[in-house]
C-alpha cells in the first residue's frame, strides 16, 4: 500500500491510497474505506482508495510515489 497526496481544488491536498491485494485475496475498495473510517480520524482519512495490481518500484524495492500520481 501507498499513500499520496494529490492536489484539490477545495482542499488543497487530498489523501489517495494505492493498495495491492494478496496473492488470491480480493479488495473491495468501497469496504475497505469504511474498514478504514472506523480506525483514522476524518482529517487522516483517504479520500479516494485505488486497487491497482502492482505499485511502482524502483531497484530498491522502494515505492515510486511520484509515478503513482
Amino acid at each position: 500500500m501507498a499513500v499520496v497526496g494529490e492536489p484539490d481544488e477545495d482542499l488543497g491536498q487530498r489523501i489517495v491510497a494505492y493498495v495491492v491485494a494478496r496473492e488470491g485475496a480480493v479488495i473491495d475498495g468501497p469496504a475497505l474505506s469504511d474498514w478504514i473510517a472506523g480506525r483514522r480520524s476524518v482529517h487522516k482519512r483517504p479520500r479516494w482508495v485505488h486497487v491497482r495490481a502492482s505499485l511502482p518500484r524502483n531497484h530498491m524495492g522502494k515505492v515510486i510515489k511520484p509515478d503513482l500520481r
